[in-house]
This record gives structure tokens, C-alpha cells and sequence, in this order.
């Protein structure tokens, strides 16, 4: 702990027996005293709050006796380009205060001093430059300037800046993630020129702050986007917000709230006040979500004024308090949006309006009284239920939507519907759901409509002929327990209710059990899965073999285990490859600390047998294979070919057992792998553990050593450093 932590610490424990101040650091980095009260606050998100808020560094305090003074500015010239700091004091704590002048940038000497607070208030500055160089910065100011931009980067490095005035600029962007890129506990962003806002520059989740004030933006009417797609669930925030004087749309808190219901909204925002002062309430749809809430934490998330406590819109609700719009549900029912902008028409002589009634938890779409043939494609979004009024068209064939599954009410009275679809069955199975299908058409129901409840569907009195076709109606809503307050009659049978006539239809044939489609189609498709099952295996068993060993669990080899770097596995008989590997490629190897291991240059005289070749492939850590024509034919060599055959599949079983940790088959004269072995090569070459030389796109120098990139030697020579 450095000095001035502990200084501040004990002169903390001196100030709080006389019950005033206590040591207090959000970050880890900020050395401040807060107010003792904050410390009584029940949890310590709100004492964190409260500190960021009431705070202060030592040298503002008086009683410290930590005092700070200003420095005295230079200037060289009347375009104030050439200026300079100067001080006769040798205070520990320096300040910068500029103000009303024609400064455009920071005097060259400003790295100096230890400045721990800048005011170039009304001035010329047009950007915010790094200034990292002041490791105590705790305050910036530079309000009424020409400034247009902020940057994530502008505050990189300054982890002890506490307090940012950027007010009365001209800022109209600035970068996602600004208030969680950086230490800052208090923004001040009013009356700048913002056109839109993003959820991440108003909120920071699970983080210390005090505020972030926008208040009186120049550009009245801002729209909040959520780039980032932040969800309150996420998190926990608990930050001071400012939006008077503005109309910000939507509100910040319902845009990220998701599908989290209202009342839960307290969990992730304990604290904390949102102010939205300057006007009446916009008693709209998303102004009603709170009401799920206590009146006081409303009060806290749309604050205003006592005498602005009304509503302000809609016409209905103008002038009325706060107070009993809250406590008469009549009127919370008339908190509606009208999403007219999102509201899709259906033709042209077909309008719809989108009602959102937050308070029913319904969105309302009204194509009712039209000429309407289908139903519109596509609904605002919503978390809530729909419901759907088609009521007086002439839609003939009821056709599913992607948004049926969010459907409570679908409204299909006075339409001649003569056909209802298959995927009727998207419709959610709830009880609660209503399909009112008066003065229907119908002679038959498709038989997905059976996954569904029949109570969901009102027939009227118009029935369906029952015969042998229709007979299954009747046992889906007698076997469902269809209540008999929403029927659907017989119209050959006096209107006599479907279910009660199941055993009245006579001369119907049982359906023939179908053993194609129900025993021997099944059986088939199964023997053809494990066909494919098996054929898929002996086709990429190799590829699995390698995906097994890259994912499971790796066994630690002991590097003093390996001797060599690498094996080499060539044709020696090859004069253009035995030159290849003992002239240019071996040296190469050498050269960046790899040794390699040449049978043909390294083994016995005699002892190139089968043992020698196990034993000696396991010195190493790697083996490189490389390939050339006739290498494994034995038609052409008589002995060396069961060789080199033998070192292809050792290498491949100490490798897939890790006891070699890299393979790099290599075709040296060929465009292809060779063919022994070659399923086996393909799937290292797919794993990146093959190499074509021909490919000229590609360096062979450069592959062998991405693959071959840990020398042993480089380890041992790590340990040895560390044991000295």
C-alpha cells in the first residue's frame, strides 16, 4: 500500500470518530473520502452510489490541510497556439482554470505538474485529446467548447478521472460503451446537439456511478437505440439519469427490459433516479409499464417536478393526476400507443391499425369493416398477446402467420371462411385463446386442428355436414370434453351438436391399418440410418480419431522424455529427396533449433530394423513424413519399403496416443497424397498437419515451423534459467 492510501486511511479513522468522513475507493485506484452517512445506506450498492456522488479526493477537502494551487498560463502569441505553464509554488497538487479565452489545445509543458483538476471552460477546444500523462487528473471540465465528437479511447489510461463536464458543446456522437470503458463516476453531457442515444451511454451495469446528465439536448425529440442489445437481466445498475427537458423514445428501462415482466425490474435497478422534468407525464403505453410498480418507485424512475404530477397526453387523460390515473383502472386502460408506423397494411384496400394496450397485456390490430381476403403478414413485435380483428371482410381460407403462436383473440365473424389450413395448429394450445368463426362456410376441419382444444373455436350456428368424413370431429371433441356452451352442429341432423352424433353415422368403412407407412417404411428408414451410420464411419473414422485427441482431455508428456525435435521418414534411395533433406532442409531445421533425426544418417550400421524404428520414433517429439513416387511401392524396392511403411504407422499410433505431439505429412513430387495410407493423410491434411509442394501459393518453409514452433531445447533451457 502506498503511502497516500495509508495517509488516507488513517486520517479517515481520525475524521470518523468526530463522525464525518471515511476512507472509500470504488475501483481499487481512486483514493476519496465519503461522507460517513453513506455508509448507513442498507446495501452496499446504494452506499457505493451514494460515495460516488458525495466523495471528494483529499486536496478538495479544507480541513486536510492538503491544499492545491493554480498554475499560471503563458501565452506566446495571440492565436494562443504557443502557451505555456508556469508556477513559483511547490505544491503538492496543481489546477489548470482557463476560462472565457482561445485556447484550442493544452499547453506543450502540461505533463509536468501533478494537475488533478482542468477548467477550460469556454474555450475553443474541438477535441478531447489522450491526457494519460496525468496520472492524478480527478476533474475535467471543458463546457461551452466547439467539441463534435467523444471517442472511447479519449480517456484511456486516466483511472483516477472522477468528474467529466462536457456541457454545452456541440456533440452529436459519440462511441458505444462510453460510461463502462472508463473509471469516470460523474458525466455531464447537457445541452449538447445528440440525435440519438444508446442504451450503453445512459446505464452502466455493475458498476459504481453517480449520474449522467443530458438534460435541455438542443435536439429535443431523441430516439434511445440498444446496439449492443443490453438486457436489464444481465446486471445490476444503479446511476443517476438526467433526460429533462428532452423526449426520449423508447424509455430506456422498458427497451431493455426484454421479456422480464415490470415488477421484477426492481432487482436490477435498486437505485438510482431517472429525471424527466420540463413537462406533464406522456401517459402512453410504455409510461403504464410502471404501474405494476409502488407508487414511490415510479416517483424514482420517471421523476418530475411536484407540479408537473399530470398528464400531458393522451387528450383523454390531459390534465388528470398522476394520482388517479394510478388508482382507476378505467383510466390506465386508456394508456395506449398507436404503432401506426409499424402497422402493416394488407393491399391497398386493406388498412389496419396497432393498438398497444400494455394494461390488458394485449396489442390490438384492427382490420375490421374492410375488404380484406387474408390476414396481414406481419404485426408490430410484442411481448404481449394479440388480438386480431377481421371481423366484416371476406376472408375465404384461413391461413397460419409466424405471429399466431402470440395470438389470444382472432375475430373471423361475418367472413365466409370455407377452408382452415393445416398449420392452424401454431396457434398456442391455451384455453384462453379465441377463434370466433361466425357465419363460416365450413365443410370440413383439417385434422392438425386435433393438437388444439376445440373450446378455442366459436362455430356460431352454422354447422358442417356429419358423415363418414367428418366423423373423426366428433370423437377429437368428445374425446377433448368439448363444452356444449361453444357447439358445433350437424347441418344434416337438425343442428343436432357433432359429438352426440358420432354413433348415428352409419355405413362408414374403418381404415385400413396401412403397414407400409406404419411398420415396414419405419424399418426401412432405420436400416438405412445405420447404413448411412456405418458408411459414414468407415469414411471419416479417421477425421473422428483426430477431432477425439484435439478435444479430450490431453495427457502431459515429460519433455525429457524426447531426445530429438524431429523424426525425418524419407526415401533415401531418392537422390533428388536425400539431397532435399540432408542439404537444404535439415540445415534449415538445425538452424532455428529444431534437432532432427536421420535414420540413414543417425542409426547403426545394420540396426534399421523393427525395434530400432519404435524406439527411435519415440525420442522424438515430431515426425515429418515425407512422401515421394514409389516410396511404398514394393514392387519397385524389396526391403526399404516395409520400412518406411512401418514409420508412417507408428508415427500415427504415437500420435493419436499422444506419446508424439505433431505429425506433418508432406508430398513431396506429387499433387496428391500417396495412396498407401491415404485416407489417414487426407484427414491430417485437413487437420492443417499435410503439405503438397507443388502448391506454390503456399512456403513450405514457413508451415514446418508453424507446426514444429516448441523446440525442446528452448524448455530445457527455460528450466535451466529458472533453477539458477
Amino acid at each position: 500500500m502506498d503511502l497516500t492510501k495509508t495517509f488516507l486511511i488513517i486520517l479517515s479513522q481520525i475524521l470518523l470518530c468526530e463522525g464525518s468522513y471515511r476512507y472509500w475507493s470504488p475501483d481499487g485506484v481512486k483514493d476519496l473520502l465519503c461522507q460517513e452517512y453513506c455508509f448507513s445506506e442498507p446495501t452496499t450498492i446504494r452506499t457505493n452510489h451514494c460515495c460516488a456522488c458525495k466523495a471528494k479526493p483529499i486536496w478538495e477537502l479544507s480541513f486536510t490541510n492538503t491544499s492545491y494551487h493554480q498554475l499560471d498560463l503563458e501565452i506566446f502569441d495571440v492565436q494562443f497556439q504557443r502557451t505555456k505553464l508556469f508556477s513559483d509554488n511547490n505544491s503538492t497538487y496543481f489546477s489548470f482554470e482557463f476560462e472565457a479565452g482561445k485556447l484550442e489545445k493544452f499547453p506543450k509543458n502540461y505533463c509536468e505538474f501533478n494537475i488533478v483538476k482542468i477548467d477550460v471552460t469556454s474555450n475553443k477546444f474541438r477535441e478531447i485529446v489522450n491526457l494519460n500523462c496525468l496520472l492524478n487528473l480527478d476533474t475535467l471540465i471543458m463546457a461551452k467548447n466547439i467539441i463534435t465528437h467523444l471517442s472511447n479511447y479519449s480517456f484511456v489510461g486516466m483511472d483516477k478521472l472522477r468528474v467529466l463536464d462536457l456541457s454545452f458543446n456541440r456533440i452529436q456522437t459519440m462511441d458505444l460503451n462510453i460510461l463502462t470503458s472508463n473509471g469516470v463516476l460523474s458525466y455531464n453531457f447537457e445541452s449538447n446537439e445528440f440525435l440519438d442515444i444508446d442504451t450503453s451511454n445512459i446505464v452502466a451495469p455493475n458498476k459504481t456511478m453517480c449520474k449522467v446528465i443530458y438534460r435541455n439536448n438542443k435536439v429535443q425529440d431523441i430516439e434511445v437505440t440498444n446496439n449492443l442489445n443490453y438486457k436489464l437481466e444481465t446486471g445490476t445498475i444503479c446511476n443517476d439519469v438526467d433526460f429533462s427537458g428532452m423526449n426520449t423514445s423508447p424509455n430506456v428501462l422498458i427497451g431493455a427490459m426484454g421479456d422480464i415482466e415490470t415488477n421484477k425490474i426492481l432487482k436490477h435497478v435498486p437505485c438510482g433516479t431517472y429525471m424527466y422534468r420540463g413537462s406533464g407525464f406522456i401517459c402512453d403505453c410504455e409510461f403504464v409499464e410502471f404501474f405494476a410498480l409502488s407508487f414511490s418507485d415510479i416517483n424514482r424512475l420517471c421523476n418530475k417536478s411536484l407540479s408537473e404530477y399530470y398528464c400531458q397526453t393522451p387528450i383523454s387523460l390531459f390534465n388528470i393526476s398522476i394520482n388517479v390515473v394510478y388508482s382507476d383502472k378505467n383510466l390506465i386502460d386508456q394508456m395506449t400507443c398507436d404503432l401506426k408506423d409499424l402497422c402493416h397494411s394488407i393491399e391497398s384496400v386493406c388498412e389496419c391499425t396497432c393498438i398497444s394496450q400494455p394494461s390488458q397485456k394485449r396489442l390490438i390490430v384492427d382490420c375490421s369493416n374492410q375488404s380484406c381476403t387474408d390476414l396481414p403478414q406481419k404485426v408490430p413485435d410484442t411481448k404481449h398477446g394479440i388480438t386480431l380483428k377481421m371481423n366484416r371482410n371476406n376472408v375465404q381460407s384461413l391461413n397460419a402467420k409466424d405471429y399466431f403462436h402470440r395470438i389470444t383473440l382472432l375475430d373471423l365473424t361475418e367472413n365466409p371462411v370455407k377452408i382452415i389450413n393445416s398449420d392452424i395448429a401454431s396457434l398456442s394450445n391455451n384455453p384462453e385463446v379465441i377463434v370466433t368463426l361466425y357465419d363460416h362456410e365450413l365443410q370440413t376441419l383439417p385434422k392438425s386442428i386435433q393438437k388444439l382444444h376445440p373450446d378455442m373455436f366459436r362455430f356460431g350456428t352454422n354447422g358442417i355436414i356429419c358423415d363418414c368424413e367428418n366423423r373423426w370431429i366428433g370423437e377429437w371433441r368428445k374425446f377433448k370434453k368439448a363444452k356444449k356452451m361453444y357447439p358445433l352442429v350437424c347441418s344434416n341432423y337438425n343442428n343436432a351438436l357433432i359429438e352426440d352424433m358420432v354413433s348415428q353415422i352409419k355405413g362408414c368403412k374403418d381404415e385400413e391399418f396401412d403397414y407400409f407407412s406404419k411398420i415396414i417404411f419405419p424399418i426401412l428408414l432405420l436400416f438405412m440410418l445405420m447404413g448411412f451410420i456405418v458408411f459414414y464411419r468407415q469414411l471419416f473414422v479417421y477425421n473422428i480419431l483426430l477431432l477425439k485427441r484435439r478435444f479430450a482431455k490431453r495427457k502431459r508428456q515429460n519433455p525429457n522424455f524426447w531426445e530429438f525435435d524431429v523424426y525425418l521418414s524419407f526415401d533415401d534411395d531418392n537422390d533428388n529427396v536425400r539431397v532435399f533433406v540432408l542439404q537444404t532442409l535439415e540445415p534449415m531445421l538445425r538452424k532455428h533449433n529444431l534437432r532432427t533425426y536421420c535414420p540413414c544418417r543417425d542409426d547403426l550400421i545394420g540396426s534399421h530394423t523393427e525395434e530400432n524404428v519404435i524406439s527411435n520414433i519415440r525420442k522424438c517429439k515430431y515426425v515429418l513424413i515425407i512422401q515421394s513416387n514409389d516410396m511404398y511401392n514394393s514392387d519397385v524396392r524389396s526391403s526399404t519399403f516395409i520400412i518406411k511403411r512401418l514409420e508412417y504407422k507408428l508415427a500415427w499410433h504415437l500420435f493419436i496416443d499422444e506419446t508424439i505431439e505433431k505429425i506433418l505429412v508432406v508430398s513431396f513430387d506429387s499433387p496428391d497424397f500417396d495412396k498407401f495410407q491415404y485416407k489417414k493423410s487426407k484427414a491430417l491434411n485437413r487437420f492443417a498437419m499435410g503439405f503438397i509442394v507443388t502448391n506454390r501459393k503456399l512456403s513450405f518453409k514457413q508451415k514446418l515451423l508453424d507446426t514444429f514452433n516448441k523446440p525442446i531445447s528452448n524448455k530445457r533451457n527455460n528450466r535451466k534459467g529458472r533453477r539458477k
